[in-house]
């Protein structure tokens, strides 16, 4: 598993950085359908437990608030449609038999909405100053974050977080995930300082605690869906690491906040 998982990384993060360097549509279109990808995997978990909410629309409330980003008068009217669409299909259904309206029609719109309000965020913070770096760093810090999490749990992991969610998820593992990221933000903070302006150790610091702090949050709640569908991963999409939702759960956190305390603390300016 460790060495699929490898090569898989090995393969995927060189792409990754190109994408992120390209920026523009290139990076625009790929955040899109690998959080498309994700919204039909957690439409898939619901159908799993026999509710029927409409991927359909879950893409379209996901679309609809990446779009905004670029077109901002799109969000109401955009979000106006598709609550009502989802509306009306809640209604056929029902009449056609589905015992779980309320549940199709809440999923339907919080899928896309999980999905697509932190994905804006990943866009938003690719659009700040410099801002191919400042996602590497975030998104780096994610990555280190778990591996140091994943690296010291399995070595030293005995007090377990959370055992109904995660059972292999242990405290050590989540000490050696912030102590990791936070050398690394620190790291890589005292090395770009004279090149790129705005970062400065304390701030790649900051930033690496932040996101290694808080991001459990993601995988926890990911995790406590798949426990709802009995699965054990999204979908077995990428080998030796699940669906895409894996791999998306801690990103999306870490995009929310990276994109937040760059605007607030770095460049001072409104953040959407």
């Amino acid at each position: 598993m460790l060495l699929t998982r490898t090569l898989v990384a090995v393969v995927a993060l060189p792409v990754l950085v190109v994408i992120v360097l390209a920026g523009g549509a290139v990076y625009q279109i790929a955040a899109a359908l690998l959080l498309a990808r994700g919204v039909w995997e957690l439409i898939h978990l619901a159908r799993l437990e026999g509710y029927a909410p409409s991927f359909a629309l879950a893409a379209a409330t996901l679309l609809v608030i990446l779009g905004a980003v670029r077109w901002p008068d799109l969000l109401g009217p955009g979000l106006a449609l598709v609550i009502l669409l989802a509306l009306a299909l809640m209604l056929f259904r029902f009449q056609q038999g589905d015992a779980t309206p309320l549940n199709s029609f809440s999923i339907t719109l919080a899928a896309g909405l999980l999905l697509g309000w932190p994905g804006a965020r990943l866009l938003l913070l690719r659009l700040l100053p410099d801002g191919q770096w400042w996602t590497l760093l975030v998104l780096f810090c994610t990555f280190v974050a778990d591996t140091g999490a994943y690296f010291v749990g399995t070595a030293l992991g005995k007090h377990k977080m959370a055992p109904r969610i995660s059972p292999k998820k242990s405290w050590e593992g989540y000490f050696g995930g912030v102590a990791a990221a936070a050398i690394f933000g620190l790291a890589v903070g005292a090395l770009a300082e004279p090149s790129l302006p705005g970062l400065t150790a304390g701030h790649g610091l900051a930033l690496g605690l932040l996101i290694a702090i808080v991001t459990p949050l993601g995988d926890f709640g990911m995790s406590a869906f798949k426990r709802q569908a009995h699965v054990k991963d999204s979908s077995r999409l990428i080998p030796g690491h699940g669906g895409m939702l894996d791999r998306l759960d801690t990103v999306l956190v870490a995009a929310v906040l990276g994109y937040y305390y760059l605007a607030w603390f770095v460049f001072q300016t409104g953040a959407l």
